[in-house]
């Protein structure tokens, strides 16, 4: 996966599905209640 660039990939599948993508990293973290928030226009 590493080789395939996680972060273009994030963007093509962004691209091509019309969602918000992440590419992860070791440690990363995610505020799912900001993200779906801001998914609602709130």
């Amino acid at each position: 996966m590493l080789e395939r660039h996680p972060h273009l990939l994030a963007r093509e599948l962004e691209n091509e599905l019309g969602l918000r993508v992440f590419a992860a990293d070791d440690g990363w973290t995610l505020d799912a209640t900001n993200e779906i928030a801001a998914a609602a226009g709130v």
